[in-house]
């Protein structure tokens, strides 16, 4: 049994120069070892939702580390009160777990497997693969046509590869932060332990995906899969193969904004429309109306225009949606008013889920919130039926929209594949589907069908051959001084 923990973390000497609170509170070093390698994996497995929230720290879950440590809250206070750990101390009940990251000295560090021989702590941890093999077993039930794919173990990632772009990444990365003359020595400093310890997160991910028992589940309101390659960076993917073939990744572009197009359906709605029949659906839908006025809505639909739509010239969302033109035409408007942080595609795709997925009530006074009255401006239908929606519980649009996207990817799109031909090897990442070169074009074809019947627009769909040779962005990164403050 080993563990990843930061290559100078001494635990052997982090006991000793505390002893006397170690033997206090009856602890324990391969546990110690075992809390510090769960921080590892889930900075790790959680390293996009952090990038995206803006923070260096890590939920714990209490649930699976209580199966191995049942005092575990006293190793995580020992780690806390010696200065391996930093806690943001910030828990909200059913939303939120407590962050944890390591202090300081311990962040930017390169990752070390470490050997654990305690036969306690390794019948513990047994128990914990018991537990995670049978909460998978129960949450995928049904789907044997999606999972069997991953039980085959022929998904393989290069690994020689993808470490060696890992350490260009990080390399180029260290190389931009220094070259910013905007950040004092203090920050430079945290930027480029945070760049380090994201290549190890990236590592982490990568040597597992070869490793035999890969987890993977569904997860949350929005019922997404989850998998060793969910989370992984997408040039990352280039280093893939199942059995040796090369794969082909179909994505469907616009994604979030395309679905919010079945929110603007009234059959979406009514009890008699379309989506009523879809069995995968009926408790969580019977759920999302304990918190919307269906009736509101259906009445707001069926008005041709509102009154808002009379006064500004607005233009068609569903159509700028539809015709895959919606993020270019935001960039272009938004970034007038606000160009640092509408500057390329990338930003502009989080600005837009911020404009989604914002809180009605803070609207109005957050800084951050200052880009909703353009939208209200320019689509005023769309904005009204999206905060009528949110209107008693503003997270209810992502999980709707992550919901459809996972009913429509996985029960619908996948299950019909798999009817049609149960060889075609498929694995999603959320609104992804990969499989290999020779059957792209039967799972892009069924896509676009199931798609339009759906969501009742054409999908725009795109389709990457993956290959070693792909990730070649790394390489066009600045190198010359002149370059790298260019680009800072």
């Amino acid at each position: 049994m080993v563990m990843r923990l930061p290559e100078n973390l001494d635990l052997d000497k982090v006991i000793q120069n505390n002893l006397m609170l170690y033997k206090k509170m009856k602890l324990n070093k391969y546990k110690l070892m075992f809390v510090c390698d769960a921080l590892v994996k889930s900075r790790a497995v959680n390293w996009r939702k952090m990038e995206e929230s803006g923070t260096t720290f890590a939920p714990l879950s209490s649930t699976l580390l209580e199966l191995v440590v049942y005092n575990y809250y006293d190793y995580l206070k020992f780690l806390v009160a010696v200065g391996v750990m930093e806690s943001d101390g910030s828990f909200i009940k059913g939303e939120k777990c407590k962050g944890y990251r390591f202090s300081q000295i311990y962040r930017g560090q390169k990752l070390v497997y470490r050997s654990v021989d305690d036969y306690k702590l390794q019948k513990s941890y047994k128990k914990l693969l018991t537990y995670l093999d049978k909460k998978r077993d129960k949450e995928t039930r049904g789907y044997r046509y999606l999972t069997h794919w991953w039980d085959a173990g022929k998904l393989k990632i290069d690994e020689k590869g993808a470490l060696e772009w890992i350490e260009d990444y990080k390399i180029r990365n260290i190389q931009m932060v220094k070259g910013n003359k905007k950040l004092n020595p203090k920050k430079m400093q945290e930027a480029v332990r945070t760049k380090i310890d994201k290549a190890e997160d990236m590592k982490t991910l990568v040597l597992h995906i070869n490793h035999k028992g890969c987890h993977y589940s569904f997860s949350g309101e929005g019922h997404r899969f989850y998998n060793p390659i969910s989370n992984l960076k997408s040039e990352l993917r280039n280093f893939l193969t199942w059995d040796g073939q090369p794969l082909v990744n179909i994505d469907i572009k616009n994604s979030q904004p395309y679905l919010s197009l079945i929110l603007h359906d009234l059959d979406f709605w009514e009890k008699k429309g379309k989506w009523e029949g879809e069995r995968g659906l009926k408790d969580e839908m019977k759920e999302w109306k304990r918190y919307i006025d269906v009736n509101r809505i259906i009445m707001f639909l069926k008005t041709a225009e509102t009154q808002a739509e009379q006064d500004f010239p607005a233009p068609n969302f569903q159509l700028l949606v539809s015709e895959g033109n919606f993020y270019s035409f935001i960039q272009s408007i938004w970034g007038l008013h606000f160009p640092e942080r509408f500057a390329d595609r990338r930003k502009t795709k989080k600005e837009v889920l911020r404009l989604f997925y914002c809180n009605p009530e803070k609207e109005d006074w957050l800084d951050m919130y200052a880009t909703c009255d353009l939208f209200k401006d320019f689509f005023p239908r769309t904005y009204n039926l999206f905060r009528m929606i949110k209107t008693n519980r503003y997270q209810l649009l992502p999980i709707l929209l992550q919901r459809l996207e996972s009913y429509l990817v996985i029960d619908v799109i996948c299950k019909r594949i798999s009817k049609m031909d149960p060889t075609i090897p498929m694995f999603t990442i959320h609104d992804n589907i990969i499989t290999t070169e020779q059957h792209a074009d039967v799972v892009k074809k069924v896509m676009e069908e199931e798609l339009e019947r759906y969501v009742g627009y054409k999908s725009t769909l795109s389709v990457e051959k993956l290959g070693p040779e792909k990730p070649q962005h790394i390489h066009q990164m600045p190198t010359t001084a002149a370059q790298v403050q260019m680009a800072a």
